[in-house]
Parts: C-alpha cells; sequence; structure tokens
C-alpha cells in the first residue's frame, strides 16, 4: 500500500513565493486613467447632458458664434 500509483503525480513541490510577480511584469498595477475605481464617498458623475434639439417652434438659434 506505500507504492505510488501509476496517476500518482509524486510529491508537489510547494511554490516557494506563491505573490511573486510575473516576470518581466514589475509595473505595479494602477488603475486606468480613463476607468477610475469609484470612490464610494464621491458623489456619483453625471453624464454630461445631450444637445437638447429645439422645439420645432422655435427659431434655431446658433450654439457657437
Amino acid at each position: 500500500m506505500t507504492d505510488p500509483q501509476p496517476n500518482d503525480p509524486g510529491p508537489t513541490v510547494p511554490n516557494p513565493d506563491p505573490i511573486s510577480p510575473i516576470p518581466g511584469n514589475t509595473e505595479p498595477i494602477s488603475p486606468q486613467p480613463d476607468s477610475p475605481i469609484p470612490d464610494p464617498s464621491d458623489p456619483i458623475p453625471q453624464p454630461p447632458e445631450p444637445e437638447i434639439p429645439p422645439n420645432p417652434g422655435e427659431p434655431i438659434q446658433p450654439t457657437r458664434s
């Protein structure tokens, strides 16, 4: 009963450094500038309001002069 089975992977080698970074990847992980992690204490940013089209009965006012 002490003989290893044919499908026995053998003694497992423990990982000497389980939190070691991937070789070549020494850059610290930081949030991307275009998708920052929202802070629960910050107010929810409102999306920019879309341009409201003028009413058909009103003359179109130029927005840029």
